[in-house]
C-alpha cells in the first residue's frame, strides 16, 4: 500500500509538471526538473508530451537527454516514438540527429517520410528533400499524401528546380488533389520561386475557388516582377468580394517600397487605419519601412511613435529607415533604446545596419561597442556580421583587425575580397595588396571587373611616392 502510495505520488507529481510545460511557454526549469528526477517507468504519453515541448521550445540539449533516456528504456524503436523524436530535432533545428534518426525507423510510414521530406524543405535543403521523396515513391505499401506533396513543393525554392516543380504537378494530377486549394496556392508559389509566374498565373486562372491566400500569393508573385499587375490583381480580389488579410497588406505594401510609390503608400495607410491595422506590430513595422523607403523619414518616424508596442521587427525597421536616409546620430541613439528602454536584444540586422554607419576614422568607437555588443550576444560569428565587422574596420582605417576578421570567417566572397584589396589599395599599402591578390588566386576566388576597375582607380589616383611595404602585424 505504501509503495502503491507513492507510486501515486509521483505519478501525480510527474502528471503536474508535465501539464506545468503546456500551460508555461518557455518553461525550460520545469523541464529540466523532470529531467533530473530518476525514472525507471515512464508512460509513452508523457515522452510524448516532453518532445513535443522541447520542439516548441527549441531545447535541443534537453531534447538529446530525452532521446537518451526513451533508448534506454528500450522505446525508440516504436515507429510512433521515432517519428516524435524525429520531429522534435527537425523544431530544434539539427537535421543531421533528425536523419540519424530516419535512418534507423526500421518501419518507416508515411509520417516518418513525410517529416523527412518537411524538415528538409524547411532549412532549405531541397536536393535532400527531393531524394527522400524520390526513394518514398518506390518504397513498397508507401504513398505521398497531402502534407508530403506540400512539403516537397515548399523545396521547388529555386529556378533550378523548375522540372522537379513540373513532375509533383503531374503526380498532384495523378492522386487527383488538383482541386484542391491548398495544393493549387503552394502550387502557385513554388511556380513563383522557380521564376516561372506564367505557369503560377496559369494555375491560379484554373482555380475555381480562389481565398484569401490564392490572390495573396499571386500578388505576392507579381509584386517583384510587375507592380502595376499586383495591384491590378488586387483590385480585382477587391471586385470578387474577397477581404484581404494581414499578409495581403504587407505584401501590397513591399509594392510600394519598391517602387517608392509614396503616393499609393499614403492611400493604403488611410485604407490600414479605416480596418484598424494601425494597431498590428507587423503592419505599422511594414508601414515604417514603406515610407522610409519613399524617402520619408518624418512619417515613418511618426508611425513609430503610434504603434501601441515595438517589438524587433519594429526597432529594426525604424533603425534601418534613419540610416538609409542618412540620420546616422537618430540610428545610434535608437539602437541604444531598444535595448536600454525595451529591454530587446539586437540581432544580426539591428548589428549589420549600425555596423553599416560606421564608415570612417571617427565612428571606430562606435563600431567597436557595437562588435563587443555582438560578441556577447554570440551572433558574431553569424556571416552577414562577419562581413559587417571586416567592412566597418577597413573603413574606419583599422586594417589589422578587418584582415584578422577576415580571415575567421568560414566563407569569403569575392565582394570582401575586393573589399579589403581597395581599402589596402586606398592606404597605400602596396605590400599587402599583392599579397591578397595572390591569397585570392590560391583560394580560387575570381576577380571581377568592379575588383578590377576600383583597384585601377584607386592606383592612379596615388603617386608611387606613396605607396610604402611592410607586412600584416
Amino acid at each position: 500500500m505504501r509503495l502503491g502510495a507513492l507510486a501515486r505520488g509521483r505519478l501525480s507529481s510527474q502528471i503536474s509538471l508535465i501539464r506545468s510545460l503546456h500551460r508555461q511557454s518557455g518553461d525550460l526549469e520545469s523541464l529540466r526538473k523532470w529531467l533530473a528526477q530518476q525514472h525507471t517507468h515512464v508512460d509513452p504519453q508523457t515522452f510524448y508530451r516532453l518532445l513535443h515541448t522541447c520542439g516548441r521550445l527549441k531545447a535541443l540539449i534537453e531534447g538529446k537527454r530525452l532521446h537518451a533516456l526513451i533508448r534506454e528504456m528500450g522505446l525508440d524503436s516504436d515507429t510512433i516514438m521515432a517519428n516524435r523524436i524525429l520531429n522534435m530535432y527537425g523544431k530544434c533545428h539539427s537535421v543531421p540527429d533528425a536523419r540519424d534518426v530516419f535512418d534507423r525507423i526500421l518501419n518507416g510510414n508515411e509520417v516518418s517520410w513525410t517529416s523527412m521530406v518537411a524538415i528538409y524543405a524547411k532549412h532549405d535543403l531541397s536536393t535532400e528533400a527531393f531524394d527522400v521523396f524520390q526513394r518514398m515513391q518506390v518504397a513498397p505499401l508507401l504513398c505521398p499524401n497531402e502534407v508530403t506533396f506540400i512539403s516537397v513543393l515548399i523545396a521547388c525554392n529555386h529556378a533550378s528546380f523548375f522540372t522537379e516543380c513540373n513532375l509533383i504537378f503531374t503526380l498532384i494530377v495523378v492522386h487527383e488533389y488538383e482541386c484542391d486549394p491548398s495544393f493549387l496556392n503552394a502550387l502557385v508559389t513554388a511556380y513563383t520561386k522557380c521564376e516561372s509566374i506564367k505557369d503560377a498565373h496559369e494555375v491560379f486562372g484554373r482555380m475555381t475557388v480562389k481565398n484569401v491566400v490564392s490572390w495573396t500569393t499571386m500578388i505576392k508573385a507579381f509584386s517583384e516582377l510587375d507592380d502595376g499587375k499586383a495591384l491590378e490583381i488586387f483590385a480585382q480580389m477587391i471586385v470578387e468580394g474577397v477581404e484581404a488579410n494581414r499578409v495581403t497588406y504587407v505584401t501590397l505594401l513591399s509594392v510600394f517600397s519598391n517602387s517608392r510609390s509614396l503616393k499609393e503608400a499614403k492611400r493604403f495607410h488611410v485604407v490600414i487605419i479605416e480596418t484598424d491595422g494601425i494597431r498590428d506590430v507587423v503592419l505599422g513595422s511594414a508601414l515604417v519601412v514603406t515610407y522610409g523607403q519613399c524617402g520619408t523619414a518624418d512619417e515613418a518616424f511618426r508611425v513609430f511613435n503610434l504603434l501601441p508596442q515595438h517589438n524587433l521587427i519594429t526597432w529594426n525597421g525604424m533603425i534601418s529607415v534613419f540610416a538609409h536616409s542618412g540620420l546616422r546620430i537618430q540610428a545610434f541613439q535608437h539602437f541604444e533604446k531598444m535595448q536600454q528602454q525595451e529591454g530587446i536584444e539586437p540581432d544580426s540586422v539591428s548589428i549589420t545596419t549600425i555596423l553599416s554607419q560606421c564608415t570612417s576614422f571617427d565612428y571606430l568607437i562606435e563600431g567597436r561597442i557595437v562588435h563587443n555588443c555582438g560578441v556577447q550576444l554570440g551572433i558574431d560569428s553569424n556571416e552577414a556580421v562577419g562581413c559587417a565587422l571586416v567592412e566597418m574596420y577597413g573603413k574606419c582605417g583599422n586594417l589589422t583587425e578587418a584582415y584578422t576578421l577576415f580571415n575567421r570567417l568560414e566563407k569569403q566572397n569575392v565582394l570582401l575580397w575586393s573589399f579589403l584589396i581597395v581599402s589596402h589599395v586606398k592606404a597605400g599599402h602596396m605590400q599587402e595588396v599583392l599579397m591578397l591578390y595572390c591569397q585570392m588566386q590560391v583560394e580560387v576566388v575570381l576577380p571581377t571587373e568592379v575588383t578590377f576597375s576600383s583597384l585601377l582607380s584607386e592606383v592612379e589616383e596615388r603617386p608611387l611616392s606613396m605607396w610604402r611595404f611592410g607586412s600584416f602585424t
